[in-house]
């Protein structure tokens, strides 16, 4: 089939179909991209390889920046931007500590459960309301969420609360991003994370700085990409496809994780991981699809 046949033919699909084609490929990249923090993080400290994926993200996005520099750097909400800025920092360090010394699969599963914390967030700073039905959604989330934990934390793994503490950051950053959406462009959003983030990264990376290797310097670059290309094709498949029907795909990424960590490091998922996974994601996706069908159906919302 010729190109120009390919670019029709993606076109004539429904823009959902489209949207959860973008966000599973994201979820890819993303368990790509935890692979290459899980192989760096043998011999680096996390916040070198975090500040390396930060210089990445950065290289990446100063083309843009600097053909628009007073727009890119242009807010009117410096305090929230700060508060981005420190919750990403929580968020990436307590995410990489975690995925290194974690299975990648209890990892990506405890990482579900961000969609739980931005529920809790929502009500506390949106004044959103949480229905019986909610709640009983997020109770059964969360139920989910410990029995992925238990085995972990009966043995006195911390690394666990360390991947619910990221999720919980990155709710948080969901509610912020939320608000900075109603006045702020994109471009400036993405110019405080990339610059913000690697100029606090700066000196601690420094500080813990070891060499890399050859083949150390290829996988960070990786995960710089993998990092901006998994949230590039996010954005590409909100924009084009509805949420509620696309958000489905990102628990693909536990199924992807899987595959990738029994080639990468010979890990078969623990009885445990896919029994919570399962809850965890079967709670997500029925708040999601009741969502979806209210809407359409006029009926009343989760």
């Amino acid at each position: 089939m010729k190109t120009t046949g390919l670019v029709a033919y993606w076109n004539d699909l429904p823009p959902n179909t489209r949207g959860i084609i973008w966000v599973t490929l994201s979820g890819l990249a993303a368990s790509f991209m935890a692979v290459t923090i899980k192989l760096s993080g043998e011999r680096l400290d996390v916040l070198e390889i975090l500040f390396i994926r930060q210089v990445v993200l950065v290289a990446l996005v100063s083309p843009l920046v600097f053909r628009r520099p007073k727009l890119s750097f242009a807010t009117h909400c410096w305090t929230l931007q700060f508060v981005r800025i420190v919750l990403s920092i929580i968020a990436m360090i307590s995410n990489c500590t975690a995925m290194i010394h974690l299975r990648l699969c209890q990892s990506v599963a405890l990482s579900f459960s961000r969609t739980f914390f931005v529920a809790i967030f929502a009500l506390a700073f949106l004044q959103e309301v949480i229905t019986l039905r909610r709640g009983l959604v997020l109770s059964v989330g969360f139920i989910g969420v410990l029995v992925i934990a238990q085995p972990l934390t009966a043995g006195g793994g911390w690394y666990a609360l360390l991947a619910l503490l990221s999720a919980a950051a990155v709710g948080m950053i969901s509610v912020v991003i939320s608000k900075l959406s109603q006045s702020e462009r994109l471009l400036t959003v993405l110019t405080y994370q990339a610059f913000g983030v690697g100029a606090v990264l700066l000196i601690p990376g420094t500080l813990v700085w070891k060499a890399p290797t050859l083949i150390e310097w290829i996988l960070l670059i990786l995960a710089g990409l993998m990092s901006a290309l998994g949230q590039s094709l996010t954005f590409a498949g909100f924009r084009v496809g509805q949420a509620t029907v696309v958000t489905a795909a990102e628990y693909l990424q536990l199924v992807f994780a899987a595959v990738l960590a029994y080639f990468a490091f010979g890990e078969l998922p623990q009885r445990s991981t896919l029994t919570g996974g399962a809850i965890v994601i079967f709670a997500a996706w029925y708040a999601l699809h009741y969502e979806h069908v209210s809407r359409k159906t006029g009926g009343t919302p989760l």
